[in-house]
This record gives structure tokens, sequence and C-alpha cells, in this order.
């Protein structure tokens, strides 16, 4: 052998030991998510497979993958934006082209859950709607993520359920939304002397978890303690059973305070439109809402952005939701009218759920530092990705002819 054969020899050997660096995953999407899988796809370095959706004249669907899939990791991003039963159907023949066509793995991801607002409280001839769908996506997955489901126990406890899965992620967005709110702080726009967190009926008080509160006090720097579950405000509402009928109460004295409410959704808005109402009859110096989900459900039919006009006109200074329910494709009239409303602003999910992806598909060596494939430290604000002036969040901008601006200090 000759020295020349011999030190090639040793270049492709040392090249062979090299562990080539792992690819990202491909990320497939359903018809309401394109957008939000698209920016997932590009924070991953990644690339969408395209997808070819029909739907035939007797309404039924039929899905193909436009490009293989073979041998790599999938991720699935399907929202029940819009029709939730179109949506269901499409999901699951997409977890099953994935499988089909020989993925590695397939995971989940539900910007916004399908049934999410059905639960274990049902009539004994009925059945729970979120146990169902669940069990169809169940045996499709190895991993899920699902985006501030209405009941996030039930949900974590029903994909459970299914051993093939490896991880159930549940994830609030009290992380972005405290990136938010600082900004508002910075702007002098809110008051951290003056701010007064509340949430408006019991099933959202069971959302504020400790980690939501960790996440959002230490990120928007608020002094409070997120193991007292107390400090807030009581602006509780609540329905008669019989007559549908509301009642709102709010037993904190709110004279001059910067009122912050967070839900996990806003369908037809009039609960927040109605305590809005009563925080500044009673001296609030702002309300604003943050919610994950905005459905805006109109109850006039023939005038879809209904919803929205409603809170252009209410006492609400502001209202924050994320692009995780994204009406362009579905309803593009609501969509409209959210740009061109002064009140509502769209923030951002996909820089934290690309993170959560890429902690959980993370290739664990000797060289991982601590914490590092940690999607817990994601969601309470601590991953050293949100530390030292980086972020998972970017703030939006304030409308021009947002109400906020005239708080302005």
């Amino acid at each position: 052998m000759t020295h020349i054969e011999e030190l090639f020899r040793t270049i492709n050997a040392g090249l062979a030991g090299m562990k080539q660096k792992p690819l990202p995953p491909l990320v497939i999407s359903g018809f309401s998510s394109k957008d939000l899988a698209r920016d997932i796809a590009e924070r991953l370095g990644s690339r969408q497979v395209e997808v070819d959706t029909r739907l035939f004249k007797i309404k039924e669907l039929k899905v193909t993958l436009e490009g293989p899939v073979r041998g790599r990791e999938v991720v699935v991003v399907a929202s029940a934006s819009g029709d939730p039963n179109r949506m269901e159907k499409e999901t699951r023949l997409l977890l099953r082209s994935a499988r089909n066509n020989g993925a590695k793995s397939v995971t989940l991801v539900l910007p916004n859950m399908f049934y999410g607002r059905s639960d274990d409280d049902f009539d004994e001839r009925g059945t729970a709607g979120l146990a169902d769908t669940i069990d169809t996506f169940g045996p499709l997955c190895d991993n899920v993520i699902v985006a501030d489901p209405h009941n996030p126990g039930l949900t974590k406890e029903l994909f459970r359920t299914h051993k093939n899965i490896k991880n159930v992620v549940t994830t609030h967005f009290a992380y972005p939304f405290a990136v938010q709110l600082n900004t508002l702080f910075n702007q002098g726009i809110v008051s951290r002397d003056n701010l007064l967190l509340t949430y408006p009926d019991a099933g959202a008080s069971k959302r504020i978890t400790n980690s939501f509160r960790e996440a959002l006090y230490s990120t928007a720097s608020i002094n409070l303690n997120p193991t007292k579950k107390d400090e807030w405000a009581q602006a509780m509402a609540s329905r008669d059973p019989k007559t549908g009928q509301k009642d709102i109460t709010v037993t904190t004295d709110v004279t001059g305070r910067d009122i912050v409410i967070f839900e996990d959704m806003v369908d037809s808005g009039g609960t927040a439109i109605e305590i809005a109402r009563i925080l500044k009859e009673k001296g609030a110096r702002s309300v604003i809402m943050f919610a994950t989900t905005g459905l805006f459900t109109p109850d006039d039919r023939e005038n879809r952005d209904s919803v929205i006009r409603n809170i252009n006109n209410s006492p609400l200074d502001a209202v924050f939701i994320t692009d995780t329910y994204n009406h362009k494709y579905v309803h593009p009239e609501i969509h409209e009218a959210i740009k061109d409303s002064p009140i509502i602003h769209v923030i951002e999910t996909a820089p934290m759920l690309a993170a959560m992806i890429e902690a959980m598909h993370k290739q664990v060596t000797s060289l991982t530092e601590e914490d590092e494939n940690s999607i817990s430290s994601i969601i309470r604000g601590k991953h050293k990705l949100q530390q030292n002036g980086k972020n998972l969040a970017e703030p939006v901008q304030l409308k021009p002819n947002s109400p906020l601006w005239k708080l302005a200090a």
C-alpha cells in the first residue's frame, strides 16, 4: 500500500466514524394550519411535505403526500380551525399516510384540539367527543403536543392510554404572553405597580397552574410568588343552567388598576365584554385579555365578522390571541376583520412549538447540557434559549389605532 493510499484509507475511516448530524423532522400540514406549519418548518431548518387534498362533490376527502417520508421523523400539524369534522378526518388520513409511507416516527401537533370542550361530564346516553377523537388519533402517532387544551388533564390522560405514544405534552403560552406584557410595561402603557391579574371563571382558574405563573412572573418580572394561588383578583362569571343567564361578580377593588385577564379561548366574546364593562364601571384604568384561541363564533351567520365588531366597540382595550387558530383559509372575512381590528393582536407561537419539537427529537449524548432537551423548561420560560437575551417569542407591535397608546406615559 502506497503512502497516498494509506492516507486516503485513514481519511475515509475517519469520515465513516464521524456521527452525521441528524436531519430535522419533515413537516406535514393540515389545510387550516398551513401558515403555522410553514413557520414551524422554517424554525426547525426543515421543509414541508406538499399535500394534495381533494374534496369530491359527495364531500368525501382524499389526501395524498407529494413527497417521500420513508425513514424520516415526521411532524403533522393539524388544527380544528373551520370545519372540525372535515379537519379531523383529514388529520387521520395524514397520520395514516405518514405511517403507511414508512415514516420513522410521527409527532402530532394540535394547535387547536378537536372537540376540546367535550369532557367527562356527559349524559349516560351520549359519548364524549374528545375521547372518541383521541381514540382515533392515538394509535397513529408516537408523540403529541397539544396547544392549551380546554381540559388539559383529561386530554393528557386519554392520550396516555395509548401505550405506543412516548410523549404527551399539553402546553400553555404564558411565556409569549409574558414577553408581550413585558413590552407593554417597557412602553409605559401598563404599570407593574397597578397590575391586577384575573381569570373569568372557575374553569380558567384551573388552567392557571404553577408553571403558568412561574413563566409569567419570571419573564415579565412580576413580583408575585408562583406557588401562591390566591394573589389574583376574582372576576368570576357563572351561568344559570336553566335560564342561561350570566352572572358576573368582581370582589376586588379595581380603581385605577390595569386589569389583565387570561383565558384559553374567546368564543362569542360576550363574557369578556361584560367583564370589561363591569371593571371599567368600577374604575379600572385598562382591561386587557390574553387568550390562546380566537374562535369569534358569530350568532349571525350572514355577518361572520359580527363578534369582531362587538369587541371593537367594547370597553376592552386590547385582546391578544395566538396564531394557533387561523381563519385565513376557512373564514377569510373573519381573518380580514382581525387584521383591521384596533383591539385584536395575534401572537406567533411557531418559535416556542418548534423548540418543543426540537427538544422532543434531540438525540441525547454525553455533550448534551442539562435541561437542553427539557420541554418543561421551555414551558416555564427557563430554557437556555429563553435566557441571555435570546427568546422563543417576539412581541407583536401594537396597531397604530390601538386604544392602549392613549395610556402610554
